[in-house]
């Protein structure tokens, strides 16, 4: 027979997630009976030292996104103070860079540190709501990509421009210029270009 991997089963849902291997997989039980390789991690009594470094890193990791964008901010305004003093164009890209970095972050934070903060709280809680916090912070993170693009997209002008140019049906624009007819010999009074 080739080599079996171990399998690990957290305690608290450890005779949950057998009888469903029991009732699905069929090979499971033979399996059970010959090997011994079903470890069982206990996850009631986790490590402090592993539940503080997981506080710290999420915490760490909201204070810097929030830090972040608190700079962000103060650039933008720092930016319309020296607006006078550059021009038109570069004042336009430094404050389109950091609004996009800033709403990016904002996505990051939304989509990716707070589902996954909850999915370690509910770890390291052990409620019996872990499972759904799980179920619905996963979805909710992989949404992060899904997020940024649009963004992304929206945000950076270049970007923006290109994906206008896609959609077929923009409107031509017609302009109307309206002038004294004693401009024109002939007594036209206005000027229609499409």
């Amino acid at each position: 027979m080739g080599v079996i991997t171990p399998l690990i089963l957290a305690e608290p849902y450890f005779d949950y997630y057998r009888n469903i291997l029991l009732e699905n997989v069929p090979i499971f039980a033979e399996l059970e009976k010959q090997y011994s390789n079903i470890y069982v991690l206990s996850l009631s009594p986790i490590n402090d030292y592993l539940t503080a470094l997981v506080i710290i890193a999420l915490f760490l990791t909201f204070a810097y996104a929030l830090i972040f964008i608190t700079l962000n901010l103060i650039v933008i305004h720092q930016l319309r103070k020296i607006k006078k003093l550059v021009s038109n164009s570069t004042y336009g890209i430094h404050k389109m860079l950091h609004t996009a970095v800033m709403i990016q972050t904002i996505n990051l934070l939304l989509f990716a540190v707070v589902p996954i903060s909850m999915i370690a709280g509910g770890l390291i809680c052990q409620k019996s709501y872990g499972n759904l916090i799980a179920n619905i912070g996963f979805p909710i993170s992989s949404l992060h990509l899904i997020a940024d693009a649009p963004a992304l997209l929206h945000f950076i002008k270049p970007y923006r421009m290109f994906v206008m140019s896609l959609i077929p049906f923009k409107k031509k624009k017609t302009v109307r210029i309206s002038a004294p007819s004693e401009w024109f010999r002939g007594g036209v009074s206005f000027i229609t270009i499409t």
